[in-house]
């Protein structure tokens, strides 16, 4: 399995050390439809954190009408088999994925949930344990952290819209009290990691 690394500015150092596989979308920390579009992934990893209620939206081909599907949070990742990949195609291969993005004027995780729950009819399963920074990730228990499959965060200096966080440094993340300081570490990632690799040459830094 090859893995690579999407991010919105260049990191040479980064680059080197995966062997070229780090990628620049020159997209910005905004959350705009045409930047998170921009991009056509030949796989997709990642099924669903959904939230409480179906997406609503009008039908532009039957105006006055509205539909209503469920949606994976891209931001929590989501995964899809390769059976229903293959039934995506039509909608999603050789540009047609923006062009339903477009269409429907909504981000791509939504517009592959559209495909996924409108067009083929199909159920997304709930996963709990994909966890997306539209959530509160200060709810976490962090002694369930090996558990969890994706991890995110948002701090409002991002730019983006958020609900309020109780987090010490003002960022929605994971609470964990031991690790590095929030001024050091403000998306708890490192924290998580060396709560998660202990023995690590960095984390003996950890008092």
């Amino acid at each position: 399995m090859t893995t690579y690394f999407f991010t919105d500015e260049e990191d040479e150092e980064f680059s080197k050390r995966t062997k070229g596989h780090l990628i620049n979308t020159n997209c910005t920390a905004g959350h705009t439809r045409r930047c998170v579009v921009k991009w056509r992934w030949s796989t997709i990893r990642l099924l669903p954190q959904r939230k409480g209620h179906p997406l609503q939206m009008g039908d532009k081909e039957n105006p006055g009408q509205k539909i209503a599907f469920w949606f994976a949070t891209g931001g929590a990742g989501f995964c899809i088999s390769r059976g229903l990949a293959l039934k995506m195609m039509p909608h999603t291969s050789g540009g047609r994925l923006k062009t339903v993005c477009e269409h429907i004027r909504l981000p791509d995780d939504c517009s592959i949930g559209y495909i996924i729950s409108f067009k083929l009819k199909k159920e997304l399963t709930i996963v709990k344990d994909f966890h997306s920074h539209l959530e509160g990730l200060w709810k976490i228990n962090h002694r369930n952290i090996e558990d969890q499959i994706t991890m995110s965060y948002m701090c409002m200096s991002s730019g983006a819209s958020s609900k309020p966080s109780p987090s010490r440094n003002g960022c929605n993340s994971v609470d964990i009290s031991s690790g590095f300081p929030p001024h050091v570490d403000p998306t708890r990632f490192l924290s998580i990691h060396c709560l998660l690799y202990p023995n690590l040459a960095m984390c003996q830094e950890i008092s």
